[in-house]
């Protein structure tokens, strides 16, 4: 978020690209996009309006069928002026990859074990291409390595990477047993969930809190599971389908206190 809201020239304005990035049919009245983006009064109409005179997002208005409030109640309509993604943004692939992506470079990637040893090959997979079957994420071979600060690298890495950032986020939350990623955080738009928890002496409204800051950073409101441990090794031991469509399809261990798998 840092660097992009560098080269873009506000966190802000980043927030809100990336609210209307992953959410491209969607027509966001303000309040709604005050409320999702955690961007309000001066800075949200300024970096709304700068959004629009580039061409990146454009004024929509729709018509909203409201349910009845009873059983003899009318449907009422609602007409809703908002903003949406103007998909004839000349830009709009390269800028939704910077956006929602922002990648390690070849050259940054080999700088930052400039002083690790004497380096002879460092060959990247796993995470850094997206191959979530690979054996590894990283290769590193050389001589006279220093492997303390070898690790103290790869635990800079996994941070800016997100995995060790997921799991301290929930460090507050109660405690923690298992934290599942996927969805959002894995680009598969089919998963269950964006995340699970699982843990003892959850603190929901704590963990209701972190969910709608990493909202605001994402742009897209997370569908999530919630479990205490008991229920989460009950429904696992008995193969409960909503658990096997977490574990049998793409998804990523952040936090694993269970010996369950």
């Amino acid at each position: 978020m840092e660097i992009l809201g560098k080269l873009f020239g506000s966190p802000a304005r980043v927030k809100l690209m990336r609210l209307f990035l992953m959410n491209p049919e969607n027509i966001f009245e303000k309040k709604e996009v005050s409320r999702r983006s955690k961007v309000s009064g001066a800075m949200l109409r300024k970096e709304m309006r700068l959004l629009e005179d580039v061409g990146l997002i454009k004024p929509k208005v729709t018509v909203l069928v409201l349910p009845p409030k009873s059983k003899k109640g009318k449907t009422k309509k609602k007409k809703i002026h908002g903003f949406t993604l103007d998909v004839t943004f000349p830009f709009l692939v390269a800028l939704r990859s910077l956006v929602t992506e922002v990648a390690l470079g070849k050259e940054d990637l080999s700088a930052r074990f400039r002083n690790c040893g004497q380096m002879k090959l460092i060959v990247a997979s796993g995470v850094f291409l997206d191959e979530e079957h690979s054996r590894v994420d990283i290769l590193l071979v050389g001589d006279k390595l220093k492997k303390p600060v070898i690790e103290g690298v790869l635990r800079r890495l996994e941070a800016e990477l997100g995995k060790e950032d997921l799991s301290a986020r929930f460090r507050n939350c109660g405690q923690m047993k298992l934290i599942v990623a996927s969805g959002v955080f894995l680009d598969e738009e089919h998963s269950r969930v964006d995340i699970l928890l699982v843990g003892d002496k959850l603190k929901k409204p704590v963990i209701e809190g972190v969910l709608r800051r990493l909202e605001a950073e994402l742009g897209k409101e997370l569908v999530y599971g919630i479990l205490e441990t008991p229920e989460f090794e009950y429904r696992h031991g008995i193969y409960d389908k909503f658990i096997r469509d977490i574990l049998d399809y793409p998804h990523l261990v952040v936090l694993n206190k269970l010996n369950l798998f």
